[in-house]
């Protein structure tokens, strides 16, 4: 309904990207027209609109952290970052896209799209039945946990005050380890089935859907979210200052819609209620979920059976999709020593698989932080 699609062009779908879906051979745009690293705008609230690297103005000064006399007003604050960061993007896509219009005439591909030839327009000029603009929001996960981090250690139990905080990740938590340990293993995460955890996610996905919804394409067309989980997570985490969820500054955010890397300790299930809990009828696109599940488990008898009910049941609880690996902890860190004897074990990066020991170290790890579940 939010694309605007009919019934008969929705169930004729393909794949624009890794996970995006379009209707087939009628569309134009909907495939990561803005990439939004969610976890930039909380830094730039620490920061007052700068950049942690760079000390360039990026957002809005929304003002020092003593002014923030209530969670709330920190977390509007965060959101005020995040509105200027999509309604920038969106601006730069559609005057791209407008320009595209003019000076990027494609006759081929618009003699292979519906309707451009009943229509006599190029397909970047009216000519497809459908031009969207879909947004890929990169660790939504690890921006939820750094909020839950500073309702619970700022608001709640006093321990520390904005600016401390800020002190603390600005020195990537030096000398301050065991405050690190405590942030990643004893604060609420989100996938854990905890409203705790979860209640951020599902109050900061309803605002952007609904910013979104109020934005159009050049075309007139609607703009989404969709969290797809791929290379990205790792290369912006590489430029991404340390968050208060525990984790340091360079390592990977959030892989998925998901929860972040380990941070799931409750088993898959309730990482399923969790991703449930999120208004994903009302999402644009995708929002998928990476899991990955021990060899072990597949090895027993009822094992596919168990596999095959779980994705079924997720798909019942309205989940979109869900990307699998069947890989242990132990087996991947032994395809790191000794790649050659490992050159057919496959896993899901984000919207498309590759081989484990291709990959560069940083991808590797990044798969072996995510949690093992066994089912």
């Amino acid at each position: 309904v939010r694309r605007r699609s009919t019934t008969e062009h929705a169930r004729d779908y393909t794949f624009c990207g890794c996970g995006q879906v379009t209707p087939f051979g009628r569309a134009y745009g909907s495939y990561e027209d803005i990439i939004l690293n969610s976890v930039k705008p909380f830094l730039l609230v620490l920061h007052r609109g700068k950049d942690e690297n760079t000390q360039c103005n990026v957002g809005p000064d929304t003002g020092p952290l003593e002014s923030f006399r209530e969670y709330e007003d920190f977390e509007n604050a965060v959101w005020i970052q995040t509105e200027y960061l999509l309604k920038h993007g969106i601006r730069q896509s559609n005057a791209l896209k407008e320009w595209g219009m003019i000076h990027l005439k494609d006759p081929i591909r618009s003699l292979l799209t519906h309707s451009c030839v009943e229509k006599g327009l190029d397909f970047r000029a009216g000519g497809a039945d459908y031009h969207e603009g879909m947004i890929d929001v990169v660790g939504f996960a690890t921006l939820i946990d750094s909020l839950t981090a500073v309702k619970e250690l700022v608001d709640e139990n006093r321990q520390l005050t904005l600016e401390e905080l800020k002190s603390i990740l600005v020195s990537d938590w030096k000398d301050n380890e065991p405050l690190r340990m405590q942030c990643l293993n004893r604060l609420h995460k989100f996938g854990n089935d905890k409203d705790e955890g979860d209640s951020t996610a599902v109050r900061f996905m309803d605002r952007i859907n609904k910013f979104l919804f109020s934005q159009k394409t050049f075309m007139n067309g609607p703009w989404g979210i969709d969290i797809i989980g791929w290379s990205a997570a790792v290369t912006m985490g590489e430029i991404t200052g340390a968050t208060p969820d525990g984790r340091k500054k360079g390592d990977a955010i959030a892989d998925s819609g998901g929860p972040a890397q380990g941070r799931d300790k409750n088993g898959i299930t309730s990482v399923f209620h969790s991703m449930a809990k999120l208004p994903l009828e009302e999402t644009h696109g995708p929002v998928a979920l990476s899991v990955r599940i021990s060899k072990m488990s597949m090895k027993a008898d009822d094992g596919i059976v168990k596999l095959k009910a779980l994705i079924e049941t997720y798909m019942k609880m309205g989940g979109q999709q869900i990307q699998v690996t069947i890989a242990d902890s132990e087996t991947l860190k032994a395809a790191q020593e000794n790649p050659e004897e490992y050159s057919d074990l496959i896993v899901r990066v984000g919207g498309f698989s590759a081989y484990f020991t291709q990959l560069d170290k940083c991808y590797q790890d990044d798969m072996i932080r995510r949690t093992e579940n066994r089912i």
